[in-house]
């Protein structure tokens, strides 16, 4: 064993004493210091960056309408016209002045027609005045009609205003939809920039260790080629 470890040393000791080392010695390192550079720095610093990038990436939408949408929504959804003309203030003030006025016509016709019949009351006054009366009263029901019309076209035109605002909400939404889908394909564009720099640089490294693989191996064939007269030197 001792011998043979000799043997390799003086080996090596001949193939270190040979001129042609020191220039192999120089040429592999300053190959390899050409090849790698600084190991590893590109690819580094594109992950970095990819890195630091994808930390960039907004969140999800959150819709700025969504709370006045269901809002407006729930209440076209919910309304209903129901008029009363009982409760209709303006009803009430023509129902008072309709009294008045019939009021007045019976008072009227009942004494005109008692005049005619010599100053007596009779039934037939009595009839004349409340005919009158009822007469005059039976104008109040074209005015709560008009009222009715004028309630229903006031919903219409509420709910028309409510459904135009609702529109406007709609066409808002979708506008914050397409900006905030834009913003994000932006995003995503950039991010596969700072993928592709990533990729090309582990691709570039792997190239360049294949590359000083392969002159590894040129250079290791060389020694192999040069043992022969290091050991014809020895022996």
């Amino acid at each position: 064993m001792a011998q043979q470890k000799n043997f390799w040393d003086a080996v090596y000791d001949g193939f270190s004493s040979m001129p042609i080392r020191g220039p192999l010695d120089q040429l592999y390192t300053g190959i390899y210091e050409l090849v790698n550079g600084k190991p590893d720095s590109a690819k580094n610093q594109a992950y970095e960056q990819l890195q630091q990038f994808q930390q960039t990436m907004p969140g999800g939408y959150s819709s700025p309408y969504s709370g006045q949408i269901s809002s407006l929504t729930n209440q076209l959804n919910n309304r209903v016209f129901d008029y009363n003309y009982n409760q209709d203030p303006d009803y009430q003030y023509y129902q008072s002045l309709y009294k008045q006025q019939a009021q007045r016509a019976g008072e009227h016709a009942q004494a005109s027609a008692a005049a005619l019949g010599g100053g007596y009351g009779s039934s037939w006054a009595t009839t004349a005045g409340t005919d009158a009366y009822n007469a005059q009263m039976d104008g109040l029901g074209d005015v709560i009609n008009g009222l009715y019309s004028r309630a229903l076209g006031e919903y219409n035109d509420e709910t028309t205003r409510l459904q135009n605002n609702l529109n406007s909400l709609y066409s808002a939404e979708q506008s914050a939809q397409n900006q905030y889908a834009s913003q994000m394909s932006n995003w995503y564009s950039q991010q596969s920039y700072y993928q592709d720099q990533y990729d090309e640089a582990v691709r570039q490294e792997q190239q360049q260790n294949q590359l000083w693989g392969d002159i590894g191996s040129t250079i290791l064939n060389v020694g192999v080629s040069l043992l022969p007269y290091v050991l014809g030197a020895l022996l």
